[in-house]
Formats: structure tokens, C-alpha cells, sequence
């Protein structure tokens, strides 16, 4: 697995429509969350880190939290 930009290519093998799933590391820890492919090239995968989608859980809880006040 390498990083650029805060991206993430790997090179699991991930299908369409296979996109918002995890990518783990080789200890079992989600790392990542994919949200692509390359097509016709079934070698390379890309993702973002899961710091992304941590951000993003906070911002709608304190949102959500926020309308209910």
C-alpha cells in the first residue's frame, strides 16, 4: 500500500459498487475507506484515510446535535 496526497492506492482486489467499504491493514485495523477503481486495470484500488470519515461522523453528530437545541 502507498500514500499520495492523502489518498490511498492498494492493491486489493475491489469490484464495482464496492465503494464506502474498509481497507484494512495487514493487522486487522481499518485504515482507509475505498471509493475507487481504475478501470480496465484491475490492479490498483484507491481509497481515503479513515481520518476522512472520522471528521465527517463528527461533523453530522454535531449537526444533528445542534438542530436538536
Amino acid at each position: 500500500m502507498k500514500r499520495f496526497l492523502k489518498r490511498i492506492v492498494y492493491d486489493a482486489q475491489t469490484t464495482a459498487g464496492g465503494s464506502g467499504g474498509p481497507i484494512f491493514n495487514n493487522k486487522g485495523k481499518v485504515i482507509g475507506i475505498s471509493y475507487g477503481i481504475f478501470p480496465g486495470f484491475r490492479g490498483s484500488s484507491f481509497g481515503v484515510p479513515i481520518s476522512y470519515g472520522i471528521e465527517l461522523i463528527k461533523s453530522i453528530t454535531s449537526i444533528s446535535l445542534s438542530k436538536k437545541d
